[in-house]
């Protein structure tokens, strides 16, 4: 068996035993925010020296959302996914996405296990070259430390997958962004 195997088939055999634990965090709305980093990555579909002389930025996320019971959420998204060097421009990813999450209960103290899948659209914004508007797909896990029945923090890793049209060009280009992040959530009574 392989370390990761080891290691996601110990996560499963002690979320299998706490799966039914009380619940460590109220249902209801939420709001949350994130912050931390982002890599843009074109699939080396734009020329090199067009291209990505900074494909690092900083990320960050606000979202709001209603948690229907211990194992599933469904929560709206705004995320700034970085500035990036085109060119002679600088290009702005920004998103809008609506996500199911799913959550797992590892323990009765407040760890817990969330994936995230989504859709929405995201906005190329180059201000030599113009604006484009297109649809995204995204998808993440993360862990999540309740403090007590409202506040909790997390991290998390995401994915952003995306056309966008090709700079310098007239074709479209397949675009990732893929972000970590550190956040704070709070659920209301």
């Amino acid at each position: 068996m392989t370390k990761l195997g080891f290691i996601l088939a110990s996560i499963l055999i002690f979320a299998s035993g706490n799966a039914l634990a009380e619940e460590s965090k109220e249902l209801g709305v939420y709001i949350g925010a994130t912050g931390g980093w982002t890599k843009w990555d074109d699939d080396n579909s734009i020329p090199n020296d067009w291209c990505c002389a900074e494909d690092e930025d900083y990320a960050y996320q606000a979202n709001a959302g209603y948690k229907f019971n211990r194992y599933f959420a469904l929560d709206a998204r705004y995320n700034y996914l970085g500035e990036y060097a085109v060119g002679d421009s600088k290009v702005d990813f920004t998103a809008w996405s609506l996500n199911g999450v799913g959550i797992l209960p590892i323990s009765d103290n407040g760890w817990e296990l969330f994936g995230q899948l989504g859709m929405g659209q995201v906005t190329a914004d180059a201000r030599s070259i113009g604006r484009d508007t297109e649809g995204l797909w995204n998808l993440g896990a993360g862990v999540r430390y309740s403090l007590n029945r409202h506040l909790s923090l997390s991290t998390q890793l995401d994915a952003y997958s995306f056309n966008t049209y090709r700079y310098g060009s007239n074709g479209s280009v397949r675009n990732s962004i893929y972000t970590w992040t550190f956040g704070i959530q709070y659920i209301f009574e």
